[in-house]
């Protein structure tokens, strides 16, 4: 079960990945907004595409028929959009394309600790 997870989870993670990296492309080429508010931007069109993916495709198993809660949303949220603002801001424009790949450890890890716990659960 757990290997169908970390599959399940590689795959809403690639889409979003792509989501994070097309957006981020599209804003730095079309806009003068810097690495940081361009990352931040982009993380957060990719953030709600994986964090409703992640509870109805690849959590389903731990959540049953419960959904995270704002409490977890708001922790997953936090957590990565700060990483997101700081490494947009220090990396490099050729190495900015790597940035979606940091969220998406981040990712599994909290998601898959908030999906256990009730109290990111409604």
């Amino acid at each position: 079960m757990k290997q169908l997870r970390i599959v399940r989870f590689g795959t809403v993670g690639i889409v979003a990945t792509a989501i994070h990296s097309s957006s981020l492309i599209i804003l730095s080429s079309l806009t003068s907004l810097g690495g940081g508010v361009t990352n931040m931007i982009s993380f957060v069109i990719a953030f709600a595409f994986s964090f409703k993916a992640q509870q109805a495709f690849t959590f389903k198993d731990r959540l049953g028929k419960q959904k995270l809660n704002l409490l977890a949303m708001g922790v997953l949220f936090l957590v990565n959009i700060l990483v997101a603002i700081a490494l947009g801001a220090f990396l490099r424009d050729k190495y900015r394309v790597l940035l979606p790949l940091v969220p998406a450890a981040i990712n599994y890890l909290l998601l898959y600790v908030t999906s256990g716990l009730p109290q990111f659960r409604r």
